[in-house]
């Protein structure tokens, strides 16, 4: 699982790598360069207080309670960093093929569900659903003009 957990994570850093990569040359667009680690950073430490909390799970409410709150926070704080991230893309000089506006309120979307805490799952599915825009963005390339045939 954790093999599983670590290829997943190691190819969405590489994405969203990228992503900061085509922004960069494309869009000639540097307003995420830093905060794409920042999100690349809060990922991380969900995923690793998610594993730290499965592996002191004792069966006891205190521990549950202790693992909940850190969830809580980090979910929170997740949330915001999303938030600004959506805001950001919005200010790209581009339509990224018409994928900037599905791109920037699907992510804004899932980061208030995480913000908001009760609804994560929902925001989960959604930044699945990002994941698979994301994908879609890189696939169509760039708006190429029409070849005139003599």
């Amino acid at each position: 699982m954790i093999a599983v957990d670590a290829a997943a994570w190691i190819l969405g850093i590489y994405a969203l790598v990228k992503f900061r990569d085509l922004l960069r040359e494309r869009y000639n667009f540097h307003a995420i360069d830093h905060l794409i680690w920042i999100v690349i950073g809060a990922g991380l430490l969900v995923a690793t207080a998610s594993y730290a909390q499965r592996l002191a799970a004792d069966g006891k409410l205190g521990s549950a309670l202790v693992g909940f709150a850190t969830m809580a926070v980090l979910g929170v704080l997740n949330g915001v960093i999303g938030i600004v991230f959506a805001t950001r893309l919005l200010k790209i000089n581009g339509n990224l093929n018409g994928y900037k506006k599905p791109l920037a309120y699907v992510y804004l979307a899932g980061s208030i569900c995480f913000l908001l805490v009760v609804p994560a799952l929902v925001g989960m599915v959604l930044l699945a659903a990002w994941s698979v825009l994301l994908g879609l963005s890189f696939f169509q390339g760039e708006e190429l003009e029409e070849l005139e045939v003599v």
